[in-house]
């Protein structure tokens, strides 16, 4: 059966990119680095996520009430009451709120009427002796924000390697093509030599040691030339693990 290494190194030849497109090529498709990549992106999601608890809160209520009063028995009263607020909170522990409320109608206790443009507040809080500074959603925070620096680190230090790696890896396979090339240029010299050893003996001009030395010699680098053919085909094969 005819091997097809020898043509999957002249395909390799002719199709393998330069340096340059290779490295593009591994850093864009890589499986273990786009899996890092993909770390870095769950870090600021999980960060984004943490800072969500600090995000404002609307509130907002309404209440309709038709009751009857023992200040005014069997005669129905009515009001509305209607409130709004926004509340949100810091990393720091602290609490703001601001909001308003109008009451119209005859409120029920423990409301009060609040006339025709309501009441407006606002609320801080501030806590004394714990959660101050440093409290459990603070923590968590910042736990997630120093995980992004460290996830892109991770990933710059892996693909640096990486592309070190593929760059050894280039270079091995392209010296082993030249290797070859030189190989193939010796063996060629070398069956001249013996060509031209073999004539200069059937004329009478050499010894029939000459002839063997020069066999023996062609047959040497016929040995270096499968070496370096076997050699080019792991360096092609270990560069297209990449």
């Amino acid at each position: 059966m005819t091997p097809l290494w020898p043509l999957f190194l002249f395909l390799a030849q002719r199709t393998a990119p330069d340096l340059a497109g290779t490295l593009a090529r591994v850093e864009g498709q890589y499986p273990k680095l786009a899996a890092l990549r993909q770390e870095v992106v769950s870090a600021r999601g999980k960060a984004q996520e943490k800072r969500g608890a600090f995000d404002p809160t609307f509130l907002f209520g309404f209440e309709d009430q038709r009751y009857n009063s023992p200040s005014a028995a069997g005669k129905p009263s009515e009001f509305s009451a209607t409130s709004g607020a926004v509340t949100w909170g810091t990393p720091e522990g602290f609490a703001y709120t601001v909001g308003s409320r109008l009451n119209s109608g005859k409120p029920k206790s423990p409301l009060n009427a609040t006339g025709n443009l309501g009441e407006h507040y606002v609320a801080f809080r501030v806590p004394l002796l714990r959660d101050l500074g440093v409290n459990e959603k603070s923590v968590a925070l910042r736990q997630a924000e120093l995980a992004i620096p460290f996830a892109e680190r991770s990933v710059e230090a892996f693909r640096l390697a990486l592309l070190r790696d593929v760059a050894n890896v280039y270079w091995e396979w392209g010296g082993a093509d030249e290797k070859l090339a030189i190989a193939r240029d010796l063996l060629g010299i070398a069956r001249t030599r013996e060509t031209q050893v073999r004539r200069r003996f059937e004329a009478g001009d050499e010894r029939e040691m000459s002839v063997v030395e020069a066999r023996a010699e062609t047959e040497r680098r016929a040995g270096a030339v499968a070496k370096a053919e076997r050699d080019l085909q792991k360096a092609a094969l270990k560069l297209g693990l990449y």
